[in-house]
């Protein structure tokens, strides 16, 4: 999901106010340069992060162009965070330090990095609210397939129609075919003719299923999804719980999450329409993973479920799982919670598999917010859906994909034909 771009070479550019971002503000300008000179001088981060904080707070950013308030805040970010990690290529987005950011860093990346008036109480009672409504709608589909044998036996039983090893990349390959198909077939979205390369990924420690990855701009655009198999001389009882989290109907959700409509087809028209550059470099999550989200209850809206109950269940243990990550995002950096109960939690309430409980728990401490991103996003597109329920679907969709990765409190007053709102 980031850009291939070193952060220090970004925020070179930003210092030297290259034609990347033209920074209309002396203090971001003074910021950046800053920031690049104490990366590149080696200091101890917690000195340079107050440095580059007190350039910082001469800025309105109010007052910022889109180009100057997305440098600013890129920089607000680093200084949140660990600013030592930006000397690793490919990292846009603030990493946590050995443990948990805390309530006073994760609150300042809802407010500063996804533009969002709330706390962390607010971000759980949100995900509370979606954990209950669907473990509901768990147990209302179990009944129609079985009655009486509830939802966490059917999704065991599901683990075992799974493929072996050599299999998982084709399966996914069909599984990306098939939903781009429906989707083109149902006019929900317009689809660009760029394709998603399907590629075989060794990544089961932060991404037991798979993940997405794009590069290139414009004609140069390409996407791939990674599909994760476990590496061979890991214990055979370990290979065999990461291939049964790959079972078939877990994989149909996962490759229209990663694929079309989800990911592959919001980098693809983000980094193809007219976006201001910068904006692609510092995406909210709340806005990828929240279409990406979005876009599996379109899919189940539009009838991609329609006679495949194992896929529907599927579909909504997925967003259980995604309400857990609300709950354990916000535990574990806000309220004190140990990795041990948080990945207790995802194997005995969500039915994953302990190996991959543990790779989504170390991937919750690396990046905070971005685990819950998954259901805010999706509750605030479903929001705007309702405020404009006068425009079809097709053109939502549209414009909201064009509108790039900016908080979606910016795309709100795009859509609406306001000027952006950038704080």
């Amino acid at each position: 999901m980031r850009a291939r771009l070193a952060p220090l070479a970004l925020l070179a550019a930003l210092a030297s106010a290259s034609p990347l971002a033209a920074l209309d503000d002396a203090a971001v300008e003074e910021a950046a340069r800053s920031l690049v000179g104490g990366v590149e001088a080696k200091v101890d981060p917690g000195e340079l992060s107050r440095r580059v904080g007190a350039a910082l707070e001469a800025v309105d950013p109010a007052t910022l162009s889109p180009e100057g308030w997305a440098g600013w805040r890129l920089l607000e970010a680093a200084t949140i965070l660990r600013p030592d990690r930006l000397r690793e290529p490919g990292r846009l987005w603030p990493v946590a330090p050995e443990g948990p950011a805390g309530r006073e860093a994760y609150e300042g990346l809802l407010r500063d990095w996804h533009l969002l008036p709330m706390d962390a109480e607010d971000l759980r009672g949100l995900g509370r609210e979606v954990w209950d409504q669907t473990r509901a709608a768990l147990e209302a589909q179990a009944a129609r397939m079985a009655p009486g044998r509830g939802w966490k036996a059917l999704a065991r039983e599901m683990t075992e129609d799974r493929p072996g090893a050599d299999e998982v990349v084709a399966l996914y390959r069909r599984e990306v075919e098939r939903a781009e198909s429906f989707v083109r077939e149902q006019g929900l979205v317009t689809v660009p003719a760029v394709p998603c390369v399907v590629e075989l990924g060794r990544e089961e420690g932060l991404y037991p299923f798979a993940r997405y990855g794009s590069r290139g701009f414009g004609a140069d655009y390409s996407g791939t999804l990674w599909a994760t198999v476990p590496e061979a001389d890991r214990p055979s009882w370990e290979v065999e719980e990461l291939l049964r989290g790959q079972h078939r109907s877990w994989v149909r959700c996962v490759a229209l999450h990663e694929a079309v409509p989800g990911h592959h087809l919001q980098r693809a028209v983000e980094f193809s329409a007219a976006v201001p550059p910068l904006w692609r470099l510092v995406p909210s999550t709340v806005t990828v993973e929240g279409w990406a989200l979005y876009a599996e209850d379109l899919m189940d809206r539009a009838g991609y479920f329609d006679g495949d109950p194992e896929g529907r269940l599927a579909m909504l243990r997925m967003r259980l799982w995604r309400a857990a990550r609300v709950l354990l995002d916000t535990g574990l950096h806000c309220f004190g919670e140990d990795t041990t109960s948080a990945e207790r939690f995802l194997v005995e309430e969500v039915g994953l598999e302990p190996a991959n409980a543990r790779a989504e728990v170390r991937r919750y401490l690396a990046s905070p917010t971005q685990p819950a991103s998954y259901v805010l996003g999706w509750r605030l597109l479903s929001g705007l859906r309702a405020e404009l329920a006068g425009m079809d679907d097709r053109a939502f969709h549209d414009r909201v994909l064009a509108c790039g990765s900016v908080p979606l409190s910016v795309s709100r007053d795009l859509l609406l034909g306001r000027s952006p709102r950038w704080n």
